[in-house]
């Protein structure tokens, strides 16, 4: 089995890359027994810096889907990880680790992950790490232009869901009720501030807002496929999830 890791910063994350993974890339959920011989995150605690490891399974490719709870516990959730190998099976050793994160540039995260990993002495692969044979491949989320006047361009996944809610036209329907909220704030809004409006205007059931942005991605892909397929192109993610997944 070809291992790979995806590790994510949150669950509104996973929400985000379950759905494309499932409906574009064709993964499906693997054998959830599989997560007793993964030695990290199988064990629930309050002090873990891991969830429970989503397992998919493609062909040959399993790819383990982990979140932090958020951007502070992703260095120490990253290292984690690499010091952990040791103990791997050797056919369960992933050779390829994906590591997202939000707020960030693609000009700038190479530095970042090479300033958490240092006393691992890695090696710089083009736009990827190398750590023995172990291949670490960063990508910033949020990392596009998004030309609308009223929405801060805020760097993160939620700058993603407007640029997609963008693309498929219910920004655009409901525009003039964020524009107005806009001018009472007296400032522009960030991008979690129209995902939160767009998800109340279109109904999307959920208990949290993971649940929200999982369904409005699983819509998207079922209704606007060709919206997300150029979001992904035009976002650097297509390749991103082709370095994690093939």
């Amino acid at each position: 089995m070809n291992m790979r890791l995806l590790i994510l910063e949150g669950k509104t994350d996973v929400s985000f890359f379950l759905p494309i993974l499932k409906g574009i890339y064709g993964f499906n959920e693997y054998d959830h027994s599989i997560k007793e011989r993964i030695p990290i995150g199988r064990h629930k605690t309050k002090s873990a810096i891991l969830s429970t490891p989503i397992p998919l399974v493609k062909n040959d490719v399993l790819l383990i889907v982990y979140h932090t709870g958020g951007k502070d516990n992703l260095p120490k959730a990253v290292r984690n990880i690499i010091y952990t190998l040791e103990i791997w099976e050797d056919e369960l050793k992933p050779g390829v680790i994906g590591v997202v994160r939000d707020a960030d540039t693609n000009k700038n995260i190479m530095n970042w992950i090479k300033s958490i990993l240092r006393e691992f002495e890695p090696q710089l692969d083009n736009d990827s790490l190398k750590i023995g044979e172990i291949q670490i491949v960063p990508f910033a989320l949020g990392d596009i232009n998004v030309g609308i006047s009223y929405v801060e361009s805020k760097q993160e996944l939620e700058l993603m869901l407007v640029e997609l809610a963008n693309k498929e036209s219910t920004l655009t329907k409901f525009s003039s009720s964020i524009q107005a909220l806009s001018r009472d704030k007296g400032k522009l809004l960030t991008p979690k501030d129209i995902m939160h409006v767009l998800a109340i205007a279109k109904d999307f059931d959920g208990d949290e807002i993971s649940g929200l942005y999982r369904g409005f991605m699983e819509k998207l892909i079922r209704n606007q496929r060709r919206s997300i397929m150029e979001l992904l192109k035009s976002s650097g993610l297509s390749g991103f999830l082709v370095k994690i997944t093939g």
